[in-house]
């Protein structure tokens, strides 16, 4: 009985483990860091662009996309990318006023295949 007992305890410990675990979001990024190189400190905007593919069986929406510093502005697709379909988050940089030397920018991008979970982009470089 008491072996009946644990093991029931542990199929219900392990079942809860598994609720628990974080979702990971169903936007597969081609890459998560993107090294713009050099960037002159004259110049205003600097680009790049994040590519991404749903790997669900379901349509996924990007609903924001937040940044560390409001010299990075994401532009990230407003439509429901379908499953196999693919988007895009990108992201301008304005180098106008920053420091010269190495940078890192990071944005958040949340969407519906992980609520409350956001996938960490960043953009690299060197102000010049």
């Amino acid at each position: 009985m008491k072996r009946r007992l644990t093991r029931m305890m542990l199929v219900a410990a392990m079942a809860a483990a598994v609720q628990c675990a974080v979702a990971e979001s169903a936007l597969q990024f081609a890459d998560t860091v993107i090294d713009v190189g050099d960037v002159s400190r004259s110049s205003y905007m600097h680009g790049c662009v994040f590519r991404f593919v749903n790997m669900s069986d379901s349509a996924v929406c990007v609903y924001g996309a937040t940044t560390t510093c409001a010299c990075t502005v994401p532009d990230y697709p407003r439509e429901p990318v379908e499953p196999g379909g693919s988007g895009e988050v990108r992201v301008e940089f304005d180098a106008t006023g920053q420091p010269v030397g190495p940078f890192v920018k990071k944005l958040k991008v949340m969407d519906t295949s992980s609520p409350g979970n956001a996938t960490v982009l960043k953009v690299t470089g060197r102000v010049i």
